[in-house]
């Protein structure tokens, strides 16, 4: 199951008007830091994050790409 950066963004315009939870770094300990995450797209169109405040980039996992297609589907099925 593969994510779109346009997904992503959807979700995270959700985020932002707090219809929605911040996608986490997986290094962030316990909230210990305010991560700064950002969306990026490889050649092959593939979806990964970066983390600006520890310096890793990780890919989302099932959970997190559930999450977040869940989410756009209950929010588009509301209207």
């Amino acid at each position: 199951m593969m994510l779109s950066a346009k997904e992503v963004n959807f979700y995270n315009d959700l985020f932002d008007r707090g219809l929605a939870e911040k996608i986490n770094c997986p290094f962030d300990e316990i909230g210990v830091l305010d991560h700064i995450i950002l969306t990026k797209v490889r050649d092959d169109d593939k979806v990964y994050f970066k983390c600006l405040t520890c310096v890793t980039s990780f890919e989302p996992g099932i959970n997190t790409i559930n999450i977040i297609k869940n989410t756009i589907d209950k929010y588009i099925n509301q209207g």
